[in-house]
């Protein structure tokens, strides 16, 4: 199987990441009553995007880093512009407040050249160093598909984005749907093929068609319809932590622990 090349001359790779953080965390406050959602301090003193970034920018397959802000954009671009200058870019959503999450992707997507890899995911969630590789190293494979990471859940919880599939190829994905035994990691690896169908679908989207999409993970039924295959792969549970509330910080705070004393960050 031919394989893509990865190389970084002047900081440009064929994978582009795209990290959403445009939220408010309305169920965080009062942490995150000036601060967007995806710069909350974790339990180590890191805020939640500075860990993912740290990960990213020593990742030899990382190229471009887009940050998609909306909620609190100035005190975003200001950190991004500070800590990160020269690696990462940072784009406005000004519609985040709306149908925000389908939205940051299009503006991401806007940014990317024609002919790259796309990884896109959500600026809420933690992710262990080893997980945030496996998908950039699935990017490496040129025959690669459309991938949604994730897990398999046997009692997915009411805000889950649910993923339904047959023998690991994607069927339908969303909030709403019954019989799924899968749920999403917030991570999503998207081949040019698919980029280029996406983008068309989001910007018709913003153009009023479609107006039951309501994330963006809903947007990738519409890839689902267009023609495109969508694989489900595994991230394990302790490999990733999605922040939503105190609860999740207090999981998150006990699983931090435990690796730290294994060695495992």
């Amino acid at each position: 199987m031919q394989k893509t090349q990865f190389h970084r001359e002047a900081g440009q790779s064929k994978l582009h990441i795209i990290v959403l953080a445009a939220g408010t965390g309305s169920r965080l406050r009062p942490h995150t009553e000036n601060l967007p959602k995806a710069m909350i301090p974790l339990p180590d003193g890191q805020s939640l995007l500075g860990h993912t970034l740290s990960l990213l920018d020593k990742d030899p397959l990382v190229g471009d880093i887009i940050i998609v802000g909306g909620y609190e954009y100035d005190v975003l671009r200001c950190y991004v512009e500070t800590q990160w200058n020269g690696r990462c870019r940072i784009v406005f959503n000004p519609d985040y407040a709306a149908k925000g999450p389908v939205y940051s992707v299009l503006r991401g997507l806007e940014q990317c050249p024609a002919g790259c890899f796309v990884a896109i995911m959500n600026g809420d969630t933690w992710f262990s160093e080893s997980a945030l590789r496996r998908v950039t190293s699935m990017a490496a494979d040129a025959a690669v598909t459309t991938l949604l990471f994730g897990l398999h859940a046997t009692e997915p919880a009411a805000d889950d984005i649910k993923i339904l599939a047959d023998e690991g190829r994607i069927q339908r994905v969303g909030k709403g749907i019954g019989g799924a035994q899968m749920i999403s990691a917030g991570c999503c690896l998207l081949p040019p093929r698919a980029i280029a169908r996406l983008r068309r679908i989001l910007t018709s989207i913003e153009s009023g068609h479609h107006p039951e999409v309501e994330t963006w993970h809903e947007a990738l039924n519409h890839l689902l319809e267009a023609g495109e295959t969508i694989e489900f792969r595994s991230l394990p549970r302790d490999e990733w932590q999605e922040i939503d509330d105190e609860g999740d910080l207090a999981k998150l705070a006990h699983r931090m622990g435990v690796c730290r004393k294994s060695g495992a960050i």
